[in-house]
């Protein structure tokens, strides 16, 4: 799926919400949902698509618990054919008003972790690993949230989701919108996927002991440390008021 965003800007950089338009597929979306996109940033626009989506059972596989009633409204009682359907592993259950086919297997984990809860983007180890950055493969789809003060988790048939929230000033920068296999998700870059890793340990008082967190603990390769975009981490520190991004800042800058 190839979507295009596509902006007009007025002088500072604030869009003409007005001229705010998704295609896909060469396809101009209905004006109603346009019009309740306009009012939203781009990254919280992807995700109310991937929930229209959802919405109208479309070509992400999706369903939502309207449009099974629909499907199951010639049985006696649709909710207890729903419930016998999904004992019976016919359809999944991955939360509240969200379902797989049984039998589906084209959907994305990736997809569904910004479906399940958001606004939300990949990050954490999950894009570490996305990125190769780390070797260790990881088994639950972490996201970063800036909704409530606390961690999230959703344990689904089909694996573990986990949010943890970040402050609200750094959620905006350095996500970027991937696509594989016709599935779109929101994940933070490699830059942001670290900071927002390194913003989750505390104790952290020297280069010393960072080093060893990045080098011996999650074991990423100096090259890459090095080949991160050091002007983004930079600007991101005082945004996270963390002293771990401080430190991560001051060794880039002394090393590159």
């Amino acid at each position: 799926m190839r979507t295009s965003v596509l902006r007009e800007y007025l002088p500072g950089n604030r869009p003409v919400r007005a001229r705010l338009l998704l295609r896909v597929r060469s396809t101009w979306l209905n004006a109603d949902l346009i019009k309740s996109i306009s009012c939203l940033s781009p990254e919280s626009m992807i995700f109310s698509y991937l929930m229209e989506k959802n919405k109208k059972n479309t070509a992400l596989g999706y369903l939502n618990h309207l449009s099974l009633m629909d499907d199951l409204k010639n049985y006696a009682s649709p909710k207890s054919k729903l419930t016998t359907l999904i004992k019976s592993g016919e359809i999944i259950r991955i939360k509240r008003d969200l379902y797989l086919p049984g039998n589906e297997s084209d959907y994305s984990v990736m997809t569904l972790a910004n479906v399940i809860f958001g606004p939300s983007y990949i990050s954490f180890e999950t894009a570490l690993s996305y990125y190769n950055l780390i070797p260790e493969k990881v088994h639950s789809v972490m996201s970063a949230t800036y909704k409530k003060n606390k961690a999230r988790i959703f344990k689904t048939p089909i694996g573990h989701f986990i949010y943890k929230y970040i402050n609200p000033l750094v959620y905006p920068y350095g996500m970027t919108r991937m696509v594989e296999d016709d599935f779109v998700f929101l994940i933070a870059n490699r830059e942001k996927a670290l900071c927002d890793s390194l913003s989750k340990i505390p104790g952290m008082a020297s280069i010393q002991q960072l080093e060893a967190l990045l080098f011996e603990d999650l074991r990423i390769e100096k090259r890459s440390l090095l080949s991160m975009d050091v002007n983004f981490i930079s600007l991101m520190a005082p945004l996270y008021k963390k002293k771990t991004i401080s430190l991560l800042d001051q060794y880039l800058k002394k090393r590159t």
